[in-house]
């Protein structure tokens, strides 16, 4: 969520000579450049907000991350191999019922309600 400035200069004065700002979220998440005057400071629009569908998807993204977290502390706290934990916890398997259960619930019940702070976020974590 961001509005990106970039500039084409005249090579023999380093001016300026056309401006551009770069909404990465607007029309549904493809992007749209605009000409701008170079004499405005940036930004001169509100950035669009991301789609639903993005911070969905990173939403079940940080749950599986975290997950697999859980599981590899449990696996280290039991003292059992990968094999094992899952013969004795089928349910924490990434790929079972339950837990395809809760990666799909998961974005519905955890929508962030600072979105520019989640997109930060998500962006330092490399979505």
């Amino acid at each position: 969520m961001v509005i990106l400035r970039s500039e084409l200069t005249d090579n023999i004065n380093n001016t300026p000579k056309q401006c551009f700002e770069f909404d990465e979220w607007a029309n549904n998440g493809m992007g749209i450049k605009y000409s701008i005057d170079c004499s405005l400071l940036s930004p001169t629009r509100a950035a669009t907000l991301p789609p639903e569908w993005w911070i969905d998807s990173v939403l079940s993204e940080l749950f599986t991350i975290a997950r697999s977290d859980e599981n590899r502390l449990l696996m280290e706290e039991l003292n059992l191999n990968e094999d094992d934990f899952y013969m004795e916890f089928p349910e924490r398997d990434l790929n079972s019922e339950e837990s395809s259960y809760l990666r799909s619930i998961y974005p519905a019940n955890n929508q962030p309600t600072d979105i520019p702070a989640f997109v930060d976020y998500a962006k330092s974590l490399g979505f």
